[in-house]
């Protein structure tokens, strides 16, 4: 989504999708006799925002038609996402699958996060100010927030509170309380994701966000005893209050310990010598071993079929025999001698080669255990890449669980002291301690997997762009841990891993988190 050429494609996508969005409004007005008088275009920011004047549904007598109106933008585009869906299914990748997707992202996904959700100031908000019959919501509720703060926190006396009931009063200042909470974690988040993708705009993107909905309103506040006259009065307690209540804050992010884990999921794996692996491509011909045995250490195990390489290992054999026979008949030329005699050196190496490419074709045990051999009712005759997984050789001794902690929380794990608990799907509940073993030194994107992707169910998005299934977005470090009794578990069964560190406040940790 955040790849420039597409932002571009985002750019010229938006204002097709939003003149529909808003010819939804207007027909809705028509709809029930209003009038619409004027449509058009805005410029914010050098950037084309279409608009509709649709203040004639303020004199509809049913709120239900003021609602329709209301909403009738998100119908509109929901509508949009949904044919985008079917679009994007049906056709090949390319531009038009390109368009779908962003259709799919704007009437989708933004407009619920924003034009659909009523915290914000959308249509949406104003649907719900219609729904509950309170006009002004968003004015009236930090009024009401104003109002209890200055009645019974700093004892104004003589206010005329904005409700007109308990229940709206608590209606009011619940309001004004999430729709803050939520504007403030979407401006972070937005701040957040563009940063991952251009540090530079996430970060100006991040410092507005911060001024916004904290240094302002905070200026704000500190402003209004001066200027407020029935604040004035007060205004000793005012500070008192407001800075007794930031040095509880301060001393509740630094020096109050909170608890401090790190959450992550894992799989039963094997070492690498115990994972079977395709030596060179071909087909499946025969099963040597029957699986679930116990194999010692060089059995043999499978038989791949190549015809390519049976048939260059009797090319290089009969080119061999020609060489050889060339060079006994130039043994009176000692310069042809040599020449021949090289080729000879040559032929032999790529004979080996061939020879060492097809005995690797039968895959063999590099250590004792278990042989495990997923979907081997339909092994015969499948056809499999150089390098592809097939089997494990399981063996206790050689099994441990495979931790993978995304690398922005890598950090904790392999700094601090962490005590490690793992609990197996299959254990019904079970926690058992683990034992770090090793953290890699570097991170990667490619799992070792399905199982922890998220079509496995798993915490890591595939990427689509790769050709590899298990490459992923996110990058990650691998953690290996011994368990106890671990033979008795499955190769593959997913595992959840906490990482429990010694307690420590708040603010040290969220420190460390901006400045990553």
């Amino acid at each position: 989504v955040l790849q420039l050429e597409n932002i571009l494609l985002i750019a010229l996508v938006y204002p097709v999708v939003k003149v529909v969005h808003e010819f939804g409004h207007a027909y809705a007005v028509k709809r029930w006799g209003g009038e619409v008088h004027e449509i058009g275009v805005l410029f914010l920011v050098f950037y084309p925002v279409p608009y509709v004047d649709a203040s004639a549904a303020t004199s509809f007598r049913s709120k239900w038609e003021r609602m329709v109106v209301g909403a009738a933008g998100i119908m509109v585009e929901m509508f949009l996402a949904a044919i985008a869906l079917f679009v994007w299914l049906a056709v090949e990748p390319g531009l038009t699958r390109a368009i779908a997707a962003n259709v799919m992202v704007i009437s989708g996904v933004s407009t619920l996060l924003f034009n659909g959700n009523p915290l914000l100031r959308f249509d949406a908000y104003y649907v719900l100010s219609d729904l509950i019959e309170i006009p002004n919501l968003a004015q009236r509720s930090w009024g009401e927030v104003a109002y209890l703060t200055k009645r019974y926190l700093f004892g104004v006396r003589h206010l005329v509170q904005p409700a007109w009931s308990g229940r709206e009063a608590v209606l009011l200042a619940a309001y004004a309380v999430l729709s803050f909470s939520y504007r403030v974690f979407v401006l972070l988040a937005i701040s957040l994701l563009v940063t991952s993708r251009y540090m530079f705009v996430g970060g100006l993107v991040a410092v507005w966000s911060l001024y916004m909905t904290l240094v302002s309103p905070v200026a704000k506040a500190v402003r209004a005893p001066l200027r407020d006259s029935r604040l004035r009065p007060v205004r000793g307690r005012i500070y008192a209050l407001c800075g007794g209540a930031l040095i509880l804050l301060l001393l509740f992010l630094f020096a109050v310990p909170m608890p401090y884990a790190t959450k992550a999921q894992g799989l039963v794996w094997v070492e690498n010598r115990a994972i079977l692996r395709a030596g060179d491509s071909g087909f499946v011909s025969e099963i040597l071993a029957p699986p679930g045995a116990t194999v010692a250490k060089g059995r043999a195990l499978l038989r791949l079929d190549n015809l390519d390489d049976d048939a260059q290992v009797k090319v290089l054999q009969a080119e061999l025999i020609q060489a050889r026979q060339a060079e006994q008949a130039a043994f009176a030329d000692a310069s042809q001698t040599q020449i021949l005699a090289g080729n000879v050196k040559f032929l032999e190496d790529q004979l080996d080669t061939a020879r060492a490419r097809q005995a690797s074709l039968t895959l063999k045990s590099a250590v004792p255990g278990r042989f495990l051999l997923p979907g081997a009712e339909d092994m015969l005759g499948r056809y499999v890449k150089r390098g592809e997984r097939l089997g494990f050789i399981a063996d206790p001794a050689r099994m441990m669980v495979v931790v993978l902690v995304p690398d922005d929380a890598i950090d904790p794990v392999r700094n601090r002291h962490s005590r490690v608990y793992l609990r197996f799907a299959g254990a019904r509940g079970e926690t058992v301690n683990g034992r770090i073993l090793r953290i890699t030194p570097s991170s990667d994107d490619t799992l070792p997997s399905q199982v922890l992707s998220s079509e496995g169910g798993g915490l890591f998005a595939p990427d689509p762009r790769a050709r590899d299934p298990l490459k992923t977005f996110q990058r990650f470090y691998r953690v290996d841990v011994a368990a106890p009794d671990i033979g008795g578990h499955p190769v593959e069964e997913r595992v959840y891993a906490l990482f429990r560190h010694d307690w420590e406040p708040l603010g040290p940790r969220w420190y460390r988190a901006l400045r990553g």
